[in-house]
């Protein structure tokens, strides 16, 4: 079982409907954190119609993208999208967000090297 398929286990009313992430592994705990927050509240405000309908890089930060607005829900969304700018997509080690061949990723130096080569 990959990654994926772990967070859409374990947050069934958050994610069940997602096909895929758009995003590599370095954001799963950051994911995985959101995702807590989102469920609880969908389980305890009884939001049944609220799900995540996208989840993707894009410019280089997270995009999470749900059916539906709420603002507690909004905020956990807000904060860890800017904390993406932070982790690198692909391994999870502290990143930035850099602009590199016409394109932004948040990487770690590792990650980072390894693109330029």
């Amino acid at each position: 079982m990959d990654w994926q398929d772990k967070l859409k286990e374990k947050y069934p009313l958050t994610l069940s409907s997602l096909a895929y992430f758009e995003c590599d592994e370095g954001w799963s705990c950051l994911l995985d954190s959101l995702c807590l927050v989102i469920e609880n509240r969908i389980k305890n405000a009884k939001l049944k119609e609220m799900h995540a309908i996208q989840i993707k890089e894009k410019f280089g930060t997270l995009r999470f993208y749900m059916t539906l607005s709420e603002d507690y829900i909004d905020g956990a969304i807000d904060m860890a999208e800017r904390q993406s700018a932070n982790i690198c997509e692909v391994c999870g080690k502290h990143g930035t967000l850099e602009k590199s061949h016409g394109w932004w990723k948040t990487l770690c130096e590792d990650h980072r090297s390894s693109l330029k080569k």
